[in-house]
């Protein structure tokens, strides 16, 4: 089996996403109308165009060291992405081809029974047939039902309540008949009074007059002022830009107390070091015989104090 990289198939996911996406899209811009496809398109074709040109203004007023930088990563993701790709482990790829291969299958096969829907068993058929069937025929009555109430039965009429029946349809009339007039007042709205057309009249000249103030060029001293405010918003801009790419210069005594850092790791990781280096010196001196200086001997005894004495003559 020949290996896949280790991003194979999140690359492939990626690909799935961007088909479905790109399928959406075009589905999308199809149903627009042309206006908005139009500046849509435009407004995307704008969006390139700004962030070309605020590369090309931020390249210009980058410092040397930035672009040195820049440079290098550019460099450097060009390469990371000329590398070759790590490969999946065996294992890895084996069980996750083979559950993909297991999904795939299951999906088309649920594809397959939703695009040719097996028949079903005559038994099935059958009951599925009478409860349509059932269902159909208590809808329709129920609509008979309300198009076609049942006159009330004997029992029915002899206790009705008469008063209920006079106020309901007393409430109904009333109903139709303010239906009737709104319907009527649509159709064919009352002219206004005099003091409606008076106000009507003030407003459309109301409106007239913002009108031609918005049309009409602002003035020389709202010109400038708004101008000058544009120039001073660039600069402020440009100036927090070069300072966010320059870098700062610390303190002197910032300096002094990171000089004063450095030097206190620098002890310490000399005094690590000559603490490792003692105790490889105590390993490597020869052990101690402890059989041999704990093994005890009888002490030597003067030769007077052990040879028997002489006889006595008698």
């Amino acid at each position: 089996v020949e290996p896949l990289p280790v991003d194979y198939f999140t690359k492939l996911g990626d690909a799935q996403m961007a088909a479905k996406a790109k399928s959406s899209r075009e589905f999308a811009e199809s149903q627009m109308p042309i206006g908005i496809a139009y500046f849509t398109a435009k407004g995307e074709e704008d969006k390139i165009v700004r962030e070309a040109e605020l590369r090309e203004l931020s390249g210009q007023e980058m410092s040397v060291a930035t672009q040195h930088f820049t440079r290098l990563a550019a460099e450097k993701e060009a390469n990371a992405r000329e590398e070759e790709t790590e490969n999946m482990p065996a294992a890895i790829q084996h069980f996750t081809v083979a559950d993909r291969v297991e999904k795939e299958k299951k999906r088309a096969e649920i594809q397959e029974m939703h695009d040719n829907t097996p028949d079903m068993s005559p038994g099935q058929a059958y009951f599925t047939n009478q409860m349509r069937a059932e269902k159909e025929r208590k809808a329709a009555e129920i609509q008979a039902m309300k198009e076609n109430p049942p006159a009330p039965s004997v029992a029915g009429q002899h206790f009705e309540n008469p008063g209920q029946a006079y106020f309901t349809n007393q409430m109904r009339a009333e109903k139709e008949r303010k239906a009737a007039e709104i319907q009527a007042m649509k159709e064919n709205p009352p002219a206004p009074s005099v003091a409606g057309q008076h106000f009507e009249k003030l407003n459309e000249q109301r409106a007239r007059e913002i009108e031609e103030m918005m049309n009409e060029p602002a003035p020389m001293a709202i010109e400038y002022f708004t101008q000058k405010g544009i120039e001073e918003k660039s600069k402020r801009d440009l100036a927090l830009k070069a300072s966010n790419e320059t870098p700062v210069v610390a303190s002197l005594a910032t300096q002094h107390f990171d000089m004063m850092k450095e030097k206190k790791a620098r002890e310490i990781e000399e005094a690590r070091e000559q603490t490792r280096q003692n105790m490889q010196e105590k390993e490597a001196r020869p052990a101690v015989d402890w059989a041999a200086l704990t093994k005890q001997q009888a002490p030597t005894v003067p030769k007077y104090y052990t040879a028997s004495p002489a006889p006595i003559a008698a």
